[in-house]
């Protein structure tokens, strides 16, 4: 290896360890802007695999899938799970099939569709803050970012209230891996949810009702429906990879409005407040000054009345 190539080869190595879930748990953004300025494509010795760390990288990487395929796995390589991959996930392929499935999973989110579950997600959306308490202390993202959108995938997909908590049982074994407070085996979990689609599944093609599942199982586009397979695969996805985005979402997002409404309190009162006072200040010292001009105004004319002689 000639030394020109060797230099190439280390600087694509990096020693950050963006295989690490605790890598991304503390504050990444300075590694990421170091690599971009120096790595921006990099190697990844623990795990083997590349990391992009410019958006233009990303997305050429992202509307090439002749050169870059999805079917091979689309996570960061896991020792604990070799074959990442689940054949026929909406997620796990390329166009065409990535384009037909995403069109009849569509069919499912229209706006009509969206407007008949608004009501729903009012209610439950009442029924988790119906159990705060004014004055009492809760652990908002377990206690309410958590249920929210397991509860509202549960009722997309048409399964009843008494199984929501089952849903959030399995969403977090399945993507809770390295969580030491989740006991449930992953891979038990997965058993069990796809057992659990695969009867709800068969019950609303022999019965359809008026929820997402249903909707889906009749979806046809270009000719084609969806397999009980591609059900099953969109059934899964939805509630793992929905629920976990949703929560954090829903957790983040308050944390970032209480932060932001901290920072107007103390800008309100570090400088508004100030400001304000300042001008009330200097609109009475204003006041106060012709107060006494006036004052000394009045005395000078009375003292030249006094002063002029009577008669």
């Amino acid at each position: 290896m000639s030394d020109a190539c060797f230099v190439e080869e280390a600087t694509l190595r990096t020693t950050f360890p963006l295989h690490s879930p605790d890598f991304y748990a503390g504050d990444p953004y300075p590694a990421y802007k170091e690599l971009r300025a120096s790595a921006p494509v990099c190697w990844n010795d623990t795990t083997e695999f590349w990391g992009l760390l410019r958006y233009e990288d990303i997305r050429y990487v992202s509307t090439n899938p002749n050169l870059f395929s999805s079917a091979k796995g689309i996570t960061i390589p896991d020792p604990v799970m070799p074959n990442p991959v689940q054949e026929g996930n909406l997620i796990f392929t390329d166009p065409p099939r990535h384009r037909q499935l995403r069109k009849l999973i569509n069919t499912g989110f229209t706006r009509r569709q969206v407007a008949v579950l608004e009501p729903k997600v009012r209610e439950i959306v009442y029924g988790v803050l119906d159990d705060v308490r004014p004055g009492s202390t809760h652990e908002f993202a377990e206690e309410l970012a958590a249920p929210l959108p397991t509860r509202m995938i549960a009722e997309l997909l048409g399964a009843p209230p008494d199984d929501w908590e089952k849903f959030r049982r399995w969403s977090d074994a399945c993507t809770g891996v390295d969580d030491p407070e989740i006991e449930l085996d992953s891979f038990v979990a997965i058993g069990e949810l796809f057992e659990y689609f695969q009867q709800l599944i068969a019950a609303r093609r022999s019965e359809p009702r008026n929820d997402m599942l249903s909707v889906l199982t009749t979806a046809e586009v270009d000719g084609a429906k969806l397999t009980d397979e591609d059900l099953l695969n969109f059934a899964f996805l939805l509630l793992v990879a929905g629920n976990e985005t949703t929560r954090n979402l829903i957790a983040l997002g308050t944390l970032a409005r209480v932060l932001w409404g901290i920072w107007e309190l103390s800008l309100f009162t570090g400088i508004i407040l100030p400001l304000i006072a300042g001008l009330v200040f200097g609109l009475l010292w204003r006041i106060y000054c012709e107060l006494i001009l006036v004052f000394f105004d009045m005395r000078d004319k009375l003292a030249d009345l006094a002063s002029r002689p009577r008669g």
